[in-house]
């Protein structure tokens, strides 16, 4: 697990791609590592797409620690959003930890989405902690595209 900070109440983490089989990442056409974002705003600590390491790892006991703090620190609510449907990933376990965390999926996801969403979000649709969402509107992309007008 990578952790960059990339501004005040902004850090970007990667993980190894929880869809990336190792004996097929030549045939792959997935990255490597999986990126989420911790955004933190003046409504909401916001989880966008977030990867979290195992269970029972030093790097779980490390990432948590960390949030925990953040989030106590803040005293804001925890939002997770999702950008796609195939972003789930730890969704649920955040929001397991974080009682009352809203889990936000994108109106026109493709497929199904694994994690318990309490919203959704289309077009120009303002987000916790100032986030706006777009839709790409272009064929072949499935993820929206996240705004941070702060940063």
């Amino acid at each position: 697990m990578r952790v960059d900070r990339l501004a005040d109440g902004l850090w970007r983490w990667t993980a190894p791609h929880p869809h990336r089989s190792p004996e097929r990442a030549a045939e792959d056409d997935l990255p490597a590592a999986a990126g989420s974002l911790y955004v933190e705003g003046d409504d909401a600590v916001v989880l966008v797409d977030p990867l979290a390491p195992a269970d029972g790892t030093p790097a779980a006991r490390r990432f948590w620690e960390a949030l925990d703090a953040d989030v106590a620190r803040t005293g804001l609510p925890v939002h997770v959003v999702l950008t796609s449907g195939r972003h789930a990933r730890s969704a649920d376990r955040v929001a397991a930890r974080y009682r009352g965390a809203c889990i936000w999926a994108p109106a026109d996801a493709v497929g199904p989405i694994e994690a318990a969403v309490d919203r959704r979000f289309g077009d120009g649709h303002a987000l916790p902690a100032g986030l706006v969402a777009f839709s790409p509107g272009v064929e072949g992309v499935w993820e929206s595209l996240l705004l941070l007008p702060r940063h």
